[in-house]
């Protein structure tokens, strides 16, 4: 959209704008004066990008009278709407009271009772609104504001959904949207089922659930270090208590938030006004002052901006859908720090491989324990939510594999000065070597226990990388940079260690974390260290010829497991426990690749060295001293794969081998973890040896073809198989995505925005390493170095 600031105009000949209020999606809000009426008013104006905006009109009359027809004490009105120089329009009262998020973080916790007298005002508006077939999709503190005499009004009915059967209004559809199944709403206040892109009346009442959580302790009842940490929470996770956190809160009270918390909606209550009468039968007494935020510091509000508005492609109309409204409501002057989720924008240019439509049943939800955390995303993914449930056809490729590439030849080689010469001798930003924690190897056969202090960080997406000088059998230095992806000039060192090398490396879910081992004076070492290079230890150790490597560490960050040798241990860092699970008999070389969840691990055996692998399960609830039998079997023959969103099926690629070179075609298939089931994607001419999903709608592909060298490189591709994109062109047949992790965030910027690529030309001593947009936009590498030093990608942070 076109980011205008229209402050000073006046449209219509009536409403004057003032000043910018806030903005997001594809609105901006304005304090204005109705000039005919004298009276200060909101107007939110929408402005969608040119090839969205007639889509977009021709939907917002019909929807904008849907909206100004909710007459409520509660909701807030609608007083006027229109068009101004094709852009549209909204007028809505100015409620100068602030809004409950402001409220809460300077008073939460509230009283029960006056918790209570506030949220029954929300739920006789959403009662209201589902009566008539209206679902709000969008329920948070920042959505409730303050009329002038303390009452509340609900706003913000920008992402309202329509249900199908509402009496007397026939737009079964997205309020201001096209047809198009879409992942809505705010990570902190999502229901799980709106997560999987089915949500309801019930997904209102979940979020209302937490926002009187949030009321009642002063804290959201999930946290996490990014959005989709956030949304791995609401699936898996269960509430904590909330009188643990505040004692005063009465058990019936408590029920009743939980009930709001279950994870299936038919478990939570089935309209507004039952979950009202819960309330009420609390027998609390009458509404009072709030009390003092007891726990001292205002209520944090890391999600609370970061509205989603994740869009499939259409289903019903050709045209694209206009950008989503999904601006965190600014009707009255706002504190906080400006959020956005930054998620992929919609591929053009689709193309024509064949494809073979599909759906996806929906699952039934894991029996496995729910204490257990299981992963649900793995591998790449920002935002992975709809692939077990939600209907799609999968590839209409429209756009040649033989697009006219960009290409990552270098135009800027003189800006890329600091790491990207023929010597790694550059300049970076050195920090100094302030370290702190056990950096002594624990006895043979234990391991220390990890400690996490805490760390602020910025907002700056940064790559973390490993340098390795020398060659491996004789290092010079093994290095750690961190580099900021607007900064392709210099970098951070945050671990230099003369005479070491770095064998693999990876970032933890919570990006505070780098894990990485490190061969050193004759011992291989498993180490951890923050990202701002100031603490750093030692949790295992081999000595001698006894190998460690196939790191992988869940995403809960409580279990590590790797290979020393034939065994496979798992190390609990918290506490140091250190376990064997497996030790192999047969010599078969099994290496850990990811875990599916938090309860089981995936491990490849390479055939031949090469792909294709053959892909296992192990399930280490079982214990310690397995059997190489307890490993199961799930896929053969394939060159990659990737867990699927919910850990409860795989992305397959399976692809062939032309006199020991991999080669097309190859088939992508979803499937059961048992290895049944499997449902063809598609069929594509080449080989794919990288699959990772990254968004709920789209997959990285690396193609390597030795038939087609041409097409090598990096794909994006929407994962129900349409708009094909070119990324990268392989000129060396050496390039791959993060080879140590197939987390989301080992590939993609932690806001979606960037990826990264490494290189090792196979003919020569040249190491590249590169930024890109996810957009297709501004590739160009910013380490070139030929003289066998080597580059190691970790993953991406926030600071």
């Amino acid at each position: 959209m076109k980011d205008e600031n229209l402050a000073g105009m006046t449209i219509s000949d009536r409403y004057h704008l003032h000043q910018l209020l806030g903005k997001g999606g594809s609105a901006h809000v304005y304090l204005a004066t109705d000039t005919r009426l004298q009276r200060s008013v909101a107007v939110k104006v929408f402005q969608p990008e040119g090839s969205e905006k007639q889509v977009f009109l021709s939907h917002f009359n019909r929807e904008a009278r849907v909206l100004a027809q909710l007459d409520h004490r509660h909701i807030l009105p609608v007083y006027d709407y229109g068009e101004h120089d094709d852009q549209a329009y909204l007028v809505m009262p100015y409620m100068a009271g602030g809004s409950l998020r402001d409220y809460l973080h300077k008073h939460a916790p509230l009283a029960p009772e006056h918790a209570l007298s506030l949220i029954s005002q929300v739920l006789d508006a959403l009662a209201y609104a589902h009566d008539r077939g209206l679902i709000h999709r969008d329920m948070k503190p920042g959505n409730i504001l303050f009329k002038g005499d303390g009452t509340l009004m609900l706003a913000d009915f920008g992402l309202a959904k329509l249900l199908p059967e509402a009496d007397g209004i026939s737009l079964p559809t997205d309020i201001t949207v096209t047809h198009s199944v879409a992942l809505k709403g705010t990570p902190d206040y999502m229901a799980p089922e709106q997560i999987q892109g089915k949500p309801g009346p019930a997904s209102d009442l979940y979020a209302v659930g937490i926002i009187l959580y949030e009321m009642l302790t002063g804290e959201r009842p999930f946290k996490a270090q990014d959005v989709m940490g956030m949304l791995v929470q609401h699936l898996q996770t269960e509430p904590v208590s909330p009188r643990s956190l505040q004692p005063t809160i009465p058990p019936e009270l408590e029920s009743v938030v939980l009930r709001a918390l279950a994870k299936h909606p038919e478990a939570r209550f089935k309209h507004p006004n039952e979950m009202l009468e819960a309330l009420h039968a609390c027998n609390l007494a009458q509404s009072s002052p709030p009390r003092p935020h007891e726990k001292g510091g205002p209520l944090p509000i890391p999600h609370e901006e970061n509205t989603l508005a994740i869009v499939t492609p259409p289903t019903e109309e050709p045209a694209s859908a206009p950008t989503q409204i999904s601006e965190q409501t600014v009707l009255a002057q706002q504190t906080g720090p400006e959020h956005q989720v930054v998620t992929p924008p919609p591929i053009s240019n689709p193309g024509p491989w064949p494809s073979t439509p599909y759906n996806i049943v929906p699952q039934q939800p894991s029996r496995l324990e729910r204490n257990a955390k299981i992963l649900v995303i793995v591998a790449v993914v920002l935002l992975l939510a709809t692939i077990a449930t939600s209907a799609f056809t999968i590839y209409q490729a429209r756009q040649p594999l033989t697009t006219t590439p960009q290409t990552i030849q270098s135009t800027k080689q003189a800006q890329s000065t600091a790491t990207s010469n023929s010597t790694p001798t550059s300049q970076p930003t050195l920090l100094p070597q302030v370290v702190r924690g056990t950096m002594n190897c624990p006895a043979s056969g234990q391991a220390n226990a990890a400690t996490y202090p805490s760390l602020s960080v910025g907002s700056h997406q940064r790559l973390i990388y490993a340098v390795n000088e020398g060659t491996p059998g004789n290092p010079s230095a093994a290095v750690i940079k961190r580099r900021d992806a607007n900064d392709t000039v210099k970098a951070d060192i945050i671990f230099n260690t003369p005479g070491a090398y770095i064998n693999e490396i990876q970032v933890s879910q919570d990006g505070l974390w780098i894990l990485f081992v490190l061969k050193l004076d004759n011992q291989k070492q498993l180490r951890l260290l923050r990202v701002d290079g100031q603490i750093q230890q030692t949790l295992y150790c081999t000595t001698g010829p006894e190998d460690l490597f196939g790191v992988q560490w869940t995403y809960d960050q409580q279990r590590i497991t790797f290979m020393t040798g034939s065994t496979l241990k798992l190390l609990e860092p918290g506490s140091g426990s250190i376990h064997t699970l497996l030790t192999l008999q047969s010599g078969t070389r099994y290496i850990p690749a990811t875990w599916q969840d938090n309860n089981h691990l995936l491990l490849k055996v390479p055939k031949g060295g090469s792909a294709p692998l053959d892909l296992y399960s192990l399930d280490v609830r079982k214990g310690e001293n397995q059997q190489e039998s307890s490993l199961k079997r799930i896929a053969s023959s394939i060159c990659s794969f990737d867990p699927t969103f919910d850990s409860k099926r795989l992305l397959i690629s399976e692809c062939n081998t032309n006199s020991g070179m991999l080669a097309g075609p190859s088939r992508i298939t979803v499937r059961n973890l048992d290895g049944s089931a499997a449902t063809t994607l598609t069929s594509v001419p080449v080989a794919v040896t990288m699959v990772r999903a990254i968004t709920a709608q789209t997959l990285l592909l690396l193609v390597k073809d030795a038939a087609t060298p041409d097409q090598n490189g990096v794909w994006r591709v929407n994962i129900d198989g349409s708009n094909l994109l070119r990324l990268s062109t392989d000129l060396t047949g050496g390039q791959t995505l993060c080879e140590f992790t197939q987390y989301t965030w080992s590939n993609l910027s932690r806001d979606g925005t960037f990826y990264a690529i490494q290189e090792h030309d196979p003919n020569s001593t040249n190491y590249k390493m590169y930024f890109g947009r996810l957009d297709g936009t501004d590739l160009d590498y910013f380490a070139d170095i030929s003289d066998g030093t080597e580059l190691k990608m970790g993953g991406w942070i926030v600071f």
